[in-house]
């Protein structure tokens, strides 16, 4: 089930916004399905808004830097991406949502690169794409999701600090094999 839409204003909303941008998402996990925690289920990363449209903004590191429909196969994608997803539902609600969602993502992008955007039918869900240069410590949360992956994999052995890292499986790409 998922959390209760609790609409804010867009004051709140913007105030909010560079908070969820803080941690950095292994998207690799994301789209393999791997991560068992994902933004969607943490209110830090759900903006609800008065017009009915739920919004969902989260900062994703994507190693393998695979091509997003409606981006031509030759273009490059970077590897830091703002991830804005939308419940493709809140389009039937009023005629004009579809513009309310491009307005909101210019209002949390702005002059942001857009670089992509698809629709995920089995889920009802619009998602759109900005490419986003790293701070320094975005940069090493990303390198900490690389080194730990391989610790994650099936059939890893455990890391050499002795133990697995605290499971945020969204956030540090899935939870431990089994021993």
């Amino acid at each position: 089930m998922g959390l209760p839409f609790e609409p804010e204003s867009l004051e709140s909303a913007k105030a909010r916004f560079a908070i969820a941008l803080v941690g950095v998402w292994d998207g690799d996990a994301l789209a393999s399905g791997k991560a068992t925690i994902r933004p969607g289920q943490q209110r830090k990363y759900v903006f609800d808004f008065y017009e009915g449209v739920r919004m969902v903004a989260c900062l994703e590191f994507w190693r393998v830097c695979k091509v997003v429909k409606n981006v031509p196969q030759n273009k490059e994608l970077p590897e830091f991406r703002i991830h804005l997803s939308f419940s493709s539902a809140a389009t039937t609600k009023k005629a004009n949502a579809l513009e309310d969602i491009r307005w909101l993502c210019f209002v949390f992008c702005g002059p942001r690169q857009h670089v992509g955007d698809a629709l995920n039918e089995t889920r009802d869900v619009i998602h759109f794409f900005y490419a986003h240069e790293p701070t320094p410590e975005q940069r090493a949360h990303a390198e900490k999701l690389i080194s730990l992956r391989k610790f994650l994999a099936p059939g890893a052995k455990k890391p050499p600090h002795g133990g697995w890292p605290t499971p945020n499986a969204g956030l540090l790409g899935g939870h431990p094999p089994d021993e």
